[in-house]
């Protein structure tokens, strides 16, 4: 059997470990300019948040009032930061 760590060694990459104690973060609300390729910024973050909190409630589909507070709120966290991208150029 083949784990996929050696299966990314195998191909020249790293394998990161990522747990609550290590030095290793993600951080889910990162957005650069190259995020979307072209598509809406917020749309596309809103969607992966989305995405991210069916998964942490165990798969279960979000209803229609949680997807409108989450979009109401994504779009709200990144208008600033958004605009402010935009000033700095």
């Amino acid at each position: 059997m083949i784990f996929p760590s050696q299966l990314v060694k195998a191909m020249g990459s790293e394998v990161i470990h990522i747990f609550a104690t290590s030095a290793n973060h993600i951080n889910a609300m990162d957005m650069t300019k190259e995020y979307a390729d072209g598509a809406n910024l917020v749309i596309l973050k809103s969607e992966f948040i989305m995405s991210l909190c069916e998964q942490l409630i165990g798969g279960t589909n979000l209803g229609a009032k949680q997807k409108s507070i989450i979009d109401r709120c994504t779009a709200s966290v990144y208008r600033t930061h958004l605009s402010a991208e935009r000033l700095l150029g």
